[in-house]
C-alpha cells in the first residue's frame, strides 16, 4: 500500500502555501533548477557549480576517473536536493513571516491546502 505522503501548510496575509515534508523527486530530477524555482539561490549556486566542475573535469581530462567522478557528484548533488530542498524552503518560508496552520495527509498540494481549509478555516 503506498504511503501518503505529509504537507505542512503554512499561512500569512490570507494566502496559504502547501510544502511536502518528504524527498523531492521534481528537485532529484532538475538538482540545478528545482532549488532556484524556489528561490534558494545559494543551493542551487553551489549545486550548479559543483555540476559545472564535474562536467569541466571530464571534459578536460576525459578519462574514465574522470567520467567516474562525474556521476558520483551528479549523483551525489541529485540526492542532496532530492533530500534537503524541501526542507530548506520550509524553513525559508517560516524565517520571512509564514506561520503553520497545519500538517496534513495529502495526495497533492491541492489536497493539502484543501483539507488544512476545511478543518482549519482562517479567522474572520
Amino acid at each position: 500500500m503506498p504511503r501518503i505522503p505529509r504537507y505542512v501548510v503554512l499561512g500569512r496575509c490570507g494566502r496559504r502555501v502547501a510544502v511536502r515534508v518528504d524527498w523531492s523527486w521534481q528537485a532529484f530530477l532538475l538538482p540545478w533548477a528545482w532549488p532556484l524555482l524556489r528561490r534558494l539561490w545559494w543551493l542551487g549556486g553551489a549545486l550548479t557549480a559543483c555540476l559545472a566542475t564535474a562536467y569541466g573535469l571530464y571534459l578536460i581530462d576525459g578519462g574514465s576517473g574522470a567520467l567516474c567522478g562525474l556521476l558520483v557528484v551528479d549523483g551525489g548533488g541529485r540526492v542532496a536536493a532530492g533530500l534537503w530542498t524541501n526542507a530548506l524552503h520550509l524553513r525559508q518560508l517560516r524565517r520571512t513571516g509564514w506561520e503553520e496552520v497545519a500538517v496534513v495527509l495529502a495526495i497533492s498540494v491541492e489536497d493539502a491546502l484543501l483539507t488544512a481549509s476545511i478543518r482549519y478555516p482562517e479567522p474572520g
